[in-house]
């Protein structure tokens, strides 16, 4: 006869409660991860950050989509300053005062006309106190400038040029011909001869650009005032310039400049 031996109900639990447990900790195939997938065996968990703090809010959503840096700062300070002086600079320079004084900038003179910035070629001589500078010759003044002629003067070798102070003429002689190269009586710059002349004082003052006299060539002065010739750029004297006295009656051998006839029994000498 078999007797059955009954367990008590605390053993019964006690045996159940270390099954489910061993089971749990064996089996690891099941195991389910954060996104609904399952991990493989070992393979290591998700970090939170990936996922958590900076997919959706440091990174992503919070801090670096909607700081400052990114729409206002930027944005913001960029636009403006941009448009301030991009505006200034393409809309042209600021008019300038049509009563200032004109200035120089090196050797140029800057002046204003009509609200424009109006700049001269440069100064030959330079430029000072808003204007250019100019030669002013000894005995002559304002009156006459040094470049007020523009003839190039080349006396060849057996030429005569008679200056006539008082009149302002130049005659030409060559031999026994002659050429009239600048009228009498027109004071000024001559356009025909680019040759100046205007009486000063007692002065017969001529101006031009460069003056040659070659060997063997003669420039003379006649007439009633001491003679004056303004040379802005070259003067080459190789030849004769003459101014004395001459015996005669005609340009050549007449009188020159301050010269007189002599006295006789009847008159006075003048000159």
């Amino acid at each position: 006869m078999r007797v059955l031996q009954l367990l008590a109900p605390s053993v019964w639990v006690a045996m159940l409660l270390s099954v489910s447990l061993t089971g749990c900790l064996v089996d690891r195939t099941g195991t389910a991860t954060r996104d609904g997938g399952t991990a493989p065996p070992d393979a290591p968990m998700p970090r939170p950050d990936a996922a958590g703090r900076d997919a959706g809010e440091t990174d992503g959503g919070t801090i670096d989509a909607s700081r400052p840096d990114a729409a206002g700062l930027d944005a913001g300070r960029d636009a403006g300053t941009d448009a301030g002086v991009d505006g200034g600079v393409d809309g042209g320079p600021e008019p300038c005062d049509p009563s200032a004084y004109p200035i120089c900038d090196g050797d140029t003179v800057v002046r204003c006309e009509s609200g424009a910035e109006v700049r001269d070629p440069p100064c030959p001589l330079g430029c000072a106190s808003g204007a250019c500078r100019a030669l002013d010759p000894s005995n002559v003044g304002t009156e006459i400038a040094l470049d007020d002629g523009t003839a190039d003067l080349d006396v060849g070798s057996g030429e005569y040029w008679v200056f006539v102070t008082h009149t302002g003429q130049v005659v030409r002689w060559v031999g026994e011909t002659s050429t009239e190269i600048r009228p009498e009586g027109a004071e000024g710059l001559h356009a025909g001869s680019g040759i100046a002349w205007r009486p000063v004082g007692d002065l017969g003052v001529f101006a031009v650009r460069s003056l040659r006299v070659r060997d063997g060539g003669w420039l003379v002065g006649l007439g009633e005032d001491p003679l004056v010739i303004l040379v802005e750029e070259e003067a080459l004297v190789e030849g004769r310039v003459d101014v004395s006295v001459h015996p005669g009656t005609d340009e050549i051998e007449g009188l020159g400049p301050g010269g007189g006839a002599g006295a006789d029994d009847r008159d006075d000498a003048d000159g």
